[in-house]
């Protein structure tokens, strides 16, 4: 809250134009990595105008955690079908 007088107009649009991907993408049935990267792109530009390097970090980082888990996730499930 204490940003907000940070944002343009840019930044504002930038936002909309993620929540309309990301929009796209769920009625879409999109890829769970592909819907965490958009996830994370919407949480990176909301807080890029905060000057905390670290908490962008934190973002991406978990952002690669929940991608790589979803990946390995939905291997272990192909793999167990394939058993039966």
């Amino acid at each position: 809250a204490k940003d907000i007088n940070k944002f343009t107009k840019e930044n504002i649009t930038e936002l909309k134009e993620i929540l309309k991907k990301l929009e796209f993408q769920v009625l879409n049935d999109f890829e769970e990595k592909e819907l965490v990267e958009t996830h994370s792109q919407f949480h990176c530009a909301l807080y890029k105008n905060s000057d905390s390097s670290l908490l962008i970090n934190l973002i991406k980082m978990f952002s690669t955690i929940q991608r790589n888990l979803t990946s390995k996730t939905s291997l272990k499930f192909f793999i167990s079908i394939s058993k039966l």
